[in-house]
């Protein structure tokens, strides 16, 4: 059953029997009130009327029947009444004693003032009062005709009240329930329309702070996570494929070519090249791996405390081992202490974007060293390295973070163009920042960072 129809029937099922018992409740205490509203009008007029009749005991009969016709009757079908001795003293059925008589006149004289009970579709009453010292005995038998009638309209108003009520609230919790669920029905036909090839869809989503937009923008979010992990793993896959075939060739031919000289300093030296390409690709698979378990939290980003200034030391002297060429400009603020140099996460990965950057730095400068900046604010410290290589336009600028993305400045430059791609994601997944900017009108600079350890 389709969540409109749900909705609909538990509405209608509760509102009816709410106004099923409502109304219910108003006939049983109407006919309650009416019974008891009788019962006293019923009393007090046959008592009063009793009474009429022992004060008129010696006027004719004309007189009695005129009375009991145009003012007594007119409430009750029959009345008796009995002197102390259970004598008939007057009857308005002709002195005609019916056995409901006998059967009141045992109970009233049992010390009971009054009795009242049904019978049939009359009431019956008896009654036992003293009128200028003496007992008497009043039985009258009477219908509530009036009462009954507004008992049956009562019942009618009700049910048709009852009825037209249902099929208004049928309608109306159909409606509502459509109104309710239009919202859903629309995200769930958007939801339908998103495949592999449609990622780029995303569902609509209206102004409001209910928990269908909640939903929707949720949703949304989500396949912008989809998207870029598909996005990523697509490009990722087709630009490494693409990359990885020029330095496996180059080193299934030096194999080859190995294999067929016989001279050692020159079989030496490939291997040695052999060497070093198996570990820069050696190095990229590093970088993958601890980037998807990281992305898939097989392991924890934010683990260790680090110092910013120790892994750029230990970084440039790695680079200076490497490339005896390489000098640097310094710079750190003397007003940052340990604890404002100090950021958490995965010291590996942290120490690998930091290579990369400075890495670039030193490749890609022209004559003057690279400057490396260490700076605290807003509760994150920033290290900015900069180098006067050619700058990058706006279009590159835009391109910088893609995979295998390499600019104009890097033809000459051995590498993969996935150093960029990974020291963004490393710096991301360490809830920091890295951006490039150009500073002095000629020197590429690139900032990254990282928010100082709580």
């Amino acid at each position: 059953m389709k969540l409109r129809n749900k909705l609909a029937l538990s509405y209608t099922t509760v509102f009816t029997l709410l106004l099923g018992i409502t109304f219910v409740s108003i006939y049983f205490f109407s006919k309650t009130n009416r019974h008891n509203e009788f019962h006293q009008r019923f009393k007090e007029k046959t008592l009063s009327s009793f009474r009429l009749f022992i004060e008129m005991k010696f006027a004719n009969d004309s007189i009695l029947e005129k009375l009991d016709k145009n003012l007594i009757n007119n409430l009750r079908q029959n009345t008796f009444l009995f002197d102390s001795s259970a004598n008939l003293i007057y009857s308005s059925t002709n002195n005609l004693k019916p056995q409901y008589c006998d059967e009141m006149l045992a109970e009233l004289t049992q010390n009971n003032d009054e009795v009242f009970s049904p019978f049939g579709a009359n009431e019956l009453l008896g009654i036992r009062f003293i009128e200028r010292g003496k007992r008497y005995y009043g039985i009258a038998l009477a219908e509530d005709k009036v009462g009954k009638e507004t008992m049956k309209f009562l019942a009618l108003l009700l049910l048709t009240s009852f009825s037209l009520s249902v099929i208004i609230l049928i309608l109306l919790a159909f409606y509502l329930s459509s109104l309710i669920t239009s919202p859903i029905t629309r995200l769930t036909r958007e939801i339908e329309n998103i495949s592999p090839g449609k990622l780029s869809f995303r569902v609509f989503v209206d102004k409001g702070k209910d928990e269908v937009v909640f939903l929707g923008s949720k949703f949304n979010e989500m396949l912008d996570k989809v998207e870029n992990a598909f996005k990523f793993q697509h490009q990722f896959i087709n630009h490494l494929s693409h990359e990885l075939k020029t330095p496996l060739a180059i080193m299934m031919a030096n194999v080859e070519r190995s294999l067929i000289e016989d001279e050692n300093e020159k079989l030496k030296s490939s291997m040695h090249f052999q060497k070093n390409a198996i570990m820069e690709l050696s190095h990229i698979m590093n970088i993958m791996l601890d980037i998807s378990r990281m992305e898939n939290k097989l392991t924890t980003a934010h683990s260790e405390s680090i110092r910013i200034d120790e892994i750029i030391f230990d970084c440039v002297d790695e680079i200076t081992i490497l490339n005896t060429n390489a000098y640097f400009d310094f710079d750190i603020d003397s007003t940052l202490d340990e604890v404002t140099l100090t950021t958490s996460g995965n010291s590996r990965m942290i120490k690998l974007a930091v290579m990369n950057l400075i890495k670039n730095a030193v490749n890609f400068s022209f004559k003057e060293k690279p400057s490396i900046e260490i700076s605290a604010s807003n509760n994150k410290v920033h290290i900015k390295i900069s180098n006067d290589g050619n700058l990058l336009d706006e279009g590159e600028q835009l391109m910088l973070f893609r995979q295998s993305f390499r600019g104009k400045n890097s033809l000459s430059v051995k590498g993969f163009g996935l150093g960029l791609v990974f020291t963004n994601r490393i710096v991301t997944m360490h809830n920091g920042d890295l951006n490039y900017t150009v500073v002095g009108g000629n020197r590429n600079c690139f900032i990254l960072s990282l928010p100082v350890a709580s």
